[in-house]
């Protein structure tokens, strides 16, 4: 059985302005990872509400373009008009 470790995760946010909805933006940067990672798979999707804003998230795992088995997790929401990744 495989051993979980407590690493420093990257992590970053981007904001569109008038972009898709939260649905297309995950399933979007889903197929771009796709292309970068290794065996890159859906372990759990499904919406959110987070404060009244309404989202999609995406966990996925897979082996990382640095060679790493990792996990993957994509959160997208949209307030005001402003779609947050």
């Amino acid at each position: 059985m495989g051993r979980a470790s407590r690493v420093a995760t990257p992590t970053s946010t981007v904001v569109h302005l008038n972009g898709p909805p939260p649905p297309r933006l995950v399933a979007g940067l889903f197929r771009q990872a796709g292309r970068q990672w290794k065996n890159f798979r859906p372990i759990q999707t499904g919406h959110w509400n987070f404060r009244g804003m309404q989202g999609e998230f995406g966990t996925y795992t897979g082996t990382s373009p640095k060679g790493e088995p990792a996990v993957l997790k994509i959160v997208a929401a949209v307030q005001g008009g402003r779609a947050s990744v």
